[in-house]
């Protein structure tokens, strides 16, 4: 964002959601405007310009950053998530590994896709299939194509853009956002217990 590297809330060492924001430069790391809502585990993407960081263990909100012609940063909070997200980018105990939503900046709009959670007292995990598409332009957000195959819920998903289409990872599988829908992608399931991340090099 304004070319800085932007590290946004997270965890406290006291266990702490924290609001805290910072900006990394070629001449150091120096603090931004607080999120006006503490995330931890939450997901953010750039789009035209500005951090879209949705939801988190106790938050529901989507938090925009952006800079302004004076090179000043402000956050916006643009309302909760779609019924589809709301409580789910939770982080789960340690047996559980990471069951993350991830978002991506596509076609002008945002993507949020996957995550789950555990209720207390519950054995299984709830995963979710489920895309939700924010239109910065409407302030609005609408239901996208879940992923395929319910049997194999995504659970922690990543993805990133390449060659004009979503491209995802997860415990369930790869596949690619195409034409409005979701093709699988050919390949065994992932052996890992939960993908880190994905980026695009080049």
């Amino acid at each position: 964002v304004g070319g800085r590297l932007v590290v946004a809330g997270g965890l406290g060492g006291d266990g702490v959601d924290l609001t805290s924001v910072e900006a990394y430069t070629p001449t150091g790391w120096t603090p931004l405007p607080p999120l006006p809502h503490a995330a931890f585990m939450a997901t953010a993407c750039v789009l035209n310009g500005r951090l879209y960081v949705m939801g988190g263990r106790l938050c529901n909100k989507l938090q925009v950053l952006e800079m302004s012609e004076e090179n000043e940063f402000t956050w916006t909070v643009k309302g909760d998530l779609p019924p589809a997200h709301l409580a789910r980018i939770f982080i789960m105990t340690d047996d559980d590994g990471r069951l993350s939503a991830t978002s991506v900046a596509f076609e002008g709009r945002v993507l949020l896709m996957g995550g789950g959670r555990r209720e207390e007292g519950h054995l299984q995990p709830e995963f979710n299939s489920s895309v939700s598409i924010y239109d910065p332009a409407s302030d609005s957000w609408s239901a996208g194509p879940v992923f395929p195959d319910g049997s194999a819920r995504p659970g922690a998903v990543f993805a990133t853009v390449l060659d004009g289409e979503i491209n995802a990872i997860s415990h369930g599988g790869r596949w690619a956002y195409r034409n409005a829908a979701w093709i699988r992608l050919a390949g065994a399931r992932s052996r890992k217990g939960s993908t880190v991340e994905t980026v695009l090099l080049g």
